[in-house]
C-alpha cells in the first residue's frame, strides 16, 4: 500500500481516483474578448487587449490605435466546403507562424496564437510564448 496522503485518514487515501485519460478534444474557451485577454495575461503576454467589433466598415477601427492592432479573430461557425485545389504557400518561407489545427474545438486558441506569434517583435510575449516561438521556428 502506498503512502498515507492524508495523515489520520486511510479512507480518503484509498478513495483517490486515477488520473483521467487524455482526450483528443481541446478545452473550449468562451468566445469573449475578456477571456482572450485574460488567457494572454496568464501565459505572460504583456500589453495585449482583445476588443469586439461588429462590422468591417471603414469607421470600425477609428477608435483603435492602428499601430496596436496585431490581428483579427473572426468568430463564426465554419462549414467545410469542397477544396479548389489551388496553389499553396509555405508560411515559413514568408516568415509567418502557422500551425495546422489538428484537434477539434481549438479554433480560438489557434487564432490567438497565430495573431500573437505573428505580431511585431516589440510585443512582449512573455517567457513561455517566446520560448515556444523559438522552439517551433524550425518545425515544418
Amino acid at each position: 500500500q502506498g503512502p498515507d496522503l492524508f495523515p489520520g485518514s486511510r479512507s480518503r487515501a484509498r478513495a483517490r481516483r486515477p488520473a483521467a485519460p487524455m482526450s483528443d478534444e481541446w478545452c473550449t474557451i468562451e468566445s469573449d474578448p475578456g477571456v482572450f485577454t485574460q488567457l494572454c495575461e496568464e501565459v505572460g503576454v504583456k500589453g495585449v487587449q482583445f476588443d469586439e467589433i461588429y462590422d468591417l466598415e471603414e469607421g470600425a477601427f477609428l477608435r483603435f490605435d492602428a499601430k496596436r492592432i496585431y490581428g483579427l479573430v473572426f468568430l463564426f461557425k465554419w462549414q467545410q466546403e469542397a477544396t479548389s485545389g489551388g496553389a499553396t504557400v509555405d508560411a515559413a518561407d514568408h516568415g509567418v507562424f502557422f500551425a495546422q489545427q489538428v484537434i477539434q474545438n481549438a479554433c480560438a486558441t489557434q487564432a490567438i496564437l497565430s495573431v500573437l506569434l505573428n505580431a511585431p517583435a516589440d510585443l512582449d510575449l512573455g517567457p513561455h510564448l517566446k520560448e515556444f516561438k523559438e522552439f517551433t521556428a524550425a518545425i515544418d
